[in-house]
């Protein structure tokens, strides 16, 4: 157990290590420079604000699952659809908080389309952690460890062929950046469901609103 934690650490800092430092000099910075401070500014801006209704987003549910899925496998068949159901629910409740939040802060109707999708990927990615974890917590440490960079890998990829084959230059907008993270977080979700599914006999979608209560309650 010990040997396959730490070749699983291991795993997760090398990918990392990898990945993410050619992301954010090799591409981050790129756009950064290619859209100029005040559209990059705006874009950081928004996506901090949306950040910060970040406990409406997740109110523990991913913590909450993987402690259960660890001590009992067999939680994850009764629960994940109830818990994506779940999640749904309170990725709706974000986008409509941080909505009105915008609408409290006086932000122009031009932000709000770009309010909008950096909402959606703040969801988006927590719900691939959250697919993420059950994984981790079924004993698939290196499974994990191999998806754990996937969202960056499909946005390099994505964003690197936008800017370094069809080298759109200046002519590169803030939304591309936005619209290459919602697909590389749509696709890692679908990966990681995928992966999960093997190990899941059956999922039951019975949803109510006293599970939510309980769930909250829990």
């Amino acid at each position: 157990m010990n040997r396959e934690f730490i070749i699983n650490i291991i795993l997760l800092i090398g990918i990392n290590l990898l990945i993410k430092p050619f992301y954010l000099f090799g591409i981050d910075a790129k756009i950064q420079f290619l859209v100029g401070q005040e559209s990059y500014g705006i874009f950081f801006t928004l996506f901090n604000f949306s950040y910060l209704f970040q406990i409406i987003n997740d109110p523990g549910i991913q913590n909450y699952n993987s402690h259960k899925v660890a001590s009992d496998e067999t939680f994850i068949h009764n629960n994940l659809g109830k818990l994506l159901q779940s999640k749904a629910l309170f990725g709706l409740l974000f986008l409509g908080a941080v909505c009105v939040g915008g609408l409290i802060m006086g932000y122009p109707s031009s932000y709000f389309y770009i309010l909008l999708l950096v909402t959606v990927n703040h969801f988006l990615a927590t719900l691939f952690i959250f697919l993420r974890s059950n994984i981790a917590a079924l004993g698939r440490y290196r499974t994990d460890s191999f998806i754990s960079g996937l969202d960056k890998v499909l946005m390099v990829v994505i964003l690197g062929y936008l800017l370094y084959v069809q080298k759109l230059g200046t002519s590169f907008q803030i939304e591309y950046l936005i619209y290459a993270q919602m697909a590389s977080y749509v696709l890692a979700c679908l990966i990681a469901g995928i992966l999960l599914r093997s190990s899941v006999q059956k999922i039951y979608w019975n949803w109510s609103f006293s599970y939510l209560k309980n769930l909250l309650k829990d």
